[in-house]
């Protein structure tokens, strides 16, 4: 729901959101070749998505996924995973780290959610509710051409932090000609 806040109230700007200074806008080939030439390593590769690992944001051995929009090949979602952690401090550390360093660049989340599902006072319970998808612990930010959401997130029984960015012009593109079919 955070990110959808952030679409439905993006600003006017013009242009298209960057990841690692580079616009995310284009084809999934070109767009993952500018992503290499970043020093991002390919993993693997498909008509609708690439994932790459490398190091982003002072992180080492992150895992960057790329989405195209549907039925398009125009990139518009990229979603980093940071490393795994195995306890609520090493979580809450990296999050309160990337935290900071949003707040800096884009200013104050327009939406933030600290939930967990059922009693969670401990550090312990809280890692559990994570790793188990029972809570809903992110901060969405707004910039003028898209929106990118930093949560506490889970893969199985893995907990990381995440961060998705969306692309605004690409995004409306989509809803655009979503609704010719109507």
């Amino acid at each position: 729901m955070c990110l959808m806040m952030a679409i439905a109230s993006f600003g006017q700007g013009k242009g298209h959101l960057t990841f690692k200074g580079v616009a995310i806008d284009g084809d999934l080939n070109s767009f993952v070749q500018k992503l290499q030439n970043k020093g991002l390593a390919l993993q693997s590769r498909d008509g609708k998505r690439a994932y790459l690992k490398g190091d982003f944001a002072g992180y080492k051995d992150c895992t960057i996924y790329v989405y195209t929009l549907i039925g398009f090949d125009l990139v518009n979602n990229i979603t980093v995973r940071f490393p795994v952690r195995e306890d609520w401090t090493g979580l809450m550390s990296d999050y309160n780290n990337l935290y900071d360093m949003l707040k800096t660049k884009y200013g104050k989340p327009v939406e933030e959610h600290k939930e967990f599902k059922g009693f969670s006072d401990s550090e312990t319970i809280k890692f559990f509710r994570v790793r188990k998808g029972e809570s809903n612990y992110n901060a969405c930010f707004k910039t003028a051409n898209g929106g990118i959401v930093l949560a506490l997130d889970h893969n199985e029984m893995e907990c990381f932090v995440s961060l998705k960015y969306l692309d605004k012009e690409n995004s409306q593109k989509a809803k655009q000609n979503a609704m010719s079919d109507l």
